[in-house]
């Protein structure tokens, strides 16, 4: 599965307890498209964010939260055949740049 970093990172509270909210932040994007036929106009996708931790010496994702969006026929007409691009679209839709790829086996987070 590919992933990149983004910039500004990607925030999430978090109750820890009844009167404590923690802030996470991640600095990792990937995306998963819904099916979806030919010349179809709209695509849903659950963007997941996290960070890449390293556990005996094998990169992994850490998922920390999930995002649904929804993306048009014309937000993805400059996709072609690089996932990088599509990552580069999901992100600047949401306000984020980005820089870097990884790739991390599926099933690794």
């Amino acid at each position: 599965m590919l992933f990149t970093t983004i910039s500004p990172k990607a925030k999430s509270v978090i109750q820890t307890d009844m009167f404590t909210t923690e802030i996470i932040e991640c600095d990792q994007l990937s995306v998963l498209l819904n099916p979806y036929g030919a010349g179809a106009q709209k695509i849903e996708c659950e963007v997941i964010l996290g960070n890449m931790i390293s556990i005996d010496n094998v990169l992994q994702f850490n998922k920390v939260f999930s995002i649904f969006t929804s993306l048009t026929a014309k937000d993805i007409s400059t996709w072609g055949q690089d996932d990088s691009t599509l990552l580069d679209i999901v992100a600047s839709k949401l306000g984020a740049a980005t820089s870097g790829y990884s790739t991390v086996e599926w099933g690794s987070f």
